[in-house]
């Protein structure tokens, strides 16, 4: 999983990666400090992971996310933020999760696994246009009305 963070605090961006790179698979692809390189880096990058400041300076955490998705659609967001009560604010500006920086780092990890699980399923759940719908022969619609018609 490629993963950029984004927080304007160099302690708690070195923690992040530390934390991030200790586990299998996960993969820092960049760190920024503002929004405009965070922008700039998505755009170029796409990682599937942004973890983003709530006070990352350049814009508001709803134009941010909003922004991000334009550049990058399958992008997953966690904002981080040192005050709990931004939470339901930064869900409803469209983050997919939210961690407090007061938080072990336990709790960033599972945010991450219950994003992306969320992320497959919603993958299974969508039907793919490519694909027509398969229509049951007559035969077989028979059997699965009548279990006598075999």
């Amino acid at each position: 999983m490629r993963i950029l963070i984004a927080d304007n605090q160099p302690k708690v961006r070195f923690a992040l990666r530390v934390t991030l790179e200790r586990q299998p698979g996960f993969k820092t692809i960049g760190e920024v400090i503002d929004a405009a390189d965070l922008l700039a880096q998505a755009k170029v990058v796409c990682p599937d992971l942004a973890i983003v400041d709530w006070e990352l300076p350049g814009m508001t955490i709803a134009e941010l996310i909003a922004a991000l998705r334009q550049e990058c659609h399958t992008l997953r967001v966690i904002v981080l933020s040192s005050r709990p009560e931004t939470r339901e604010q930064a869900l409803a500006a469209g983050a997919n999760a939210f961690v407090c920086k007061c938080d072990a780092p336990d709790e960033l990890l599972a945010a991450i696994g219950d994003v992306f699980r969320v992320a497959q399923m919603e993958i299974i759940d969508t039907p793919d246009p490519t694909i027509p719908p398969t229509q049951p022969d007559s035969q077989t619609a028979e059997s699965l009305t009548d279990p006598t018609a075999r």
